[in-house]
């Protein structure tokens, strides 16, 4: 019996032995490999989406020029209207009293002048019988006269005057338009010093299309002429508006460049006011370094990329441009050709050696 168990000791031991042998000699695990790609200078292109404003090309905010009632109000607000065509009527008592005193002064000064200018002439006529008239006499009555045309001229420029101030008792459109609201009614004072606005009209046909592009981009070179942009209440459509001007100074407060394009809205399909996206694809006038966004690595400290030279890591150190869906422009002591890992990270250490492939 205890040979057996002898016997059966032996092999376990034997096979427990066996084991471990066969757990030594077997082959570690295999390192991992990195994916890898070259650094290449290409065209920077990428896509930028801005919240654009829509705006009507002309706005007027109607105010009187001379202080009166408001007599008639011919249009309301929602009514398109022409250049040209009568919004509003003021009735001004006072300017039309001084009006036809102007035209008082201005007949009394007419027949004063004609009555000068007829003693003139008078005396001009027999200056040259001997003795009939003195040389003052004439100069006199030459002078008189030249005065009295002064007088005149001024009254009759005097009347000119309100002739024009009547014109604007009634208010036209300067423009093509639509009324877009209405302040006042009948009966209201306006003009003088009393500036409030009757109404406000928007010329809604053309539309400006602004918004404040980034210092970041704007010495960049969209890639055509017209911004696409849609809208939140038309969400299917996509519009089309050619580039207009842009202000050409930066914005110390907003770091920022005003651009405008315009709208033709012939339909009126599109309204002012209303906020859109706009989308731009731009480029830049050099070629660059765009690499995944996942080979740049950022810590608290500092940003790289992971190189690989000679099998081994290197950190270099880089600024981030422009930003194209999942690429993005880097910045840094970098050469063509170089090797960069796809997927960066600061768990790999610098120096060390790794495995890749591209």
């Amino acid at each position: 019996m205890k040979s057996r168990l002898t016997v059966l000791t032996l092999m376990l031991s034997f096979i427990v032995f066996a084991c471990n042998e066969k757990q030594s000699i077997e082959p570690t695990k295999e390192e991992k490999i990195h994916k890898v790609f070259e650094l290449k200078r290409q065209k920077i292109k990428y896509n930028i989406s801005i919240p654009v404003e829509l705006s009507s090309l002309e706005q007027a905010k109607i105010r009187a020029k001379i202080p009166g009632y408001i007599k008639l109000l011919k249009v309301d607000i929602g009514d398109f209207i022409k250049k040209g065509q009568l919004l509003v009527v003021v009735d001004a008592p006072e300017m039309n009293a001084k009006l036809l005193e102007a035209k008082a002064h201005e007949k009394e000064a007419k027949s004063h002048y004609l009555i000068k200018k007829e003693e003139y002439e008078r005396f001009k006529n027999v200056s040259s019988l001997e003795g009939a008239v003195s040389q003052i006499q004439l100069i006199t009555a030459k002078n008189m006269m030249l005065s009295s045309k002064e007088l005149y001229l001024a009254a009759l420029a005097s009347t000119r005057l309100y002739r024009e101030m009547e014109q604007y008792l009634e208010i036209r459109a300067p423009f093509d338009g639509v009324v877009t609201s209405r302040e006042l009614n009948v009966g209201d004072f306006v003009g003088g010093n009393k500036q409030d606005v009757i109404l406000t009209i928007d010329n809604p046909f053309v539309l400006r299309l602004h918004f404040n592009m980034p210092e970041l981009y704007v010495k960049d070179t969209p890639s055509t002429d017209s911004i696409t942009f849609s809208t939140e209440s038309i969400r299917r459509k996509q519009f089309k508006a050619p580039f207009s001007r842009k202000s050409n100074i930066i914005s110390a407060q907003s770091r920022t460049e005003k651009w405008e394009y315009r709208f033709k809205n012939d339909s009126l399909q599109l309204l002012p006011g209303m906020y859109a996206k706009g989308e731009l694809n731009m480029f830049k006038g050099y070629k660059g370094f765009m690499v995944p966004m996942s080979a740049v690595v950022t810590t608290m400290k500092e940003q790289f990329v992971v190189a690989v030279v000679d099998k081994r890591t290197k950190w270099i150190d880089v600024k981030m441009g422009v930003v194209n869906n999942d690429s993005v422009e880097i910045f840094g002591e970098l050469s063509d050709k170089d090797i960069l890992l796809v997927r960066g990270s600061e768990e790999i250490p610098a120096g060390s050696e790794i495995q890749y492939a591209r």
